[in-house]
């Protein structure tokens, strides 16, 4: 399974060795994984770039079972809390399994996107799993 995280490019290099550590010390199975660059994104209301970002892509191996999940769960919370401690982010929606204290710190207009969504879509005509699963999480 696959998740995206943003660090500033400055950053990287101390993020990398950060997360050698905590997949070693957590027997985290990965895969494999690609650095990019991104430009910050002033355009956007999620935006997932305040700032020019190095973008890691991590592939994890999950077990498909009630425990790998759980493990996968955990561990992908565990990249999201490196990547806040360095001042990055995440792409909101490969998984659900982002806290909300995570989602509101890196998206801290998360709550005002889905009153928004409300308001130019007031039937929720337009919704996902995703959606209804981050609603709930901030109503």
């Amino acid at each position: 399974m696959i998740t995206e995280i943003y660090v500033p490019l400055r950053s990287l290099p101390d993020f990398l060795e950060r997360i050698r550590k905590d997949f070693r010390e957590n027997q985290v199975e990965f895969i494999y994984g690609t650095i990019r660059l991104i430009k910050q994104d002033d355009e956007s209301f999620l935006a997932w770039a305040r700032e020019n970002f190095a973008c890691i892509i991590f592939n994890l191996h999950v077990e498909h079972g009630f425990a790998g999940l759980e493990k996968a769960k955990t561990d992908f919370r565990r990249l999201i809390d490196r990547s806040i401690e360095f001042s990055g982010s995440f792409y909101l929606t490969y998984h659900r399994w982002a806290t909300k204290k995570q989602i509101s710190t890196c998206y801290p207009q998360f709550a005002e996107f889905l009153s928004l969504k409300r308001k130019f879509d007031a039937g929720e005509v337009f919704q996902t799993n995703w959606y209804r699963h981050f609603k709930k999480m901030f109503e």
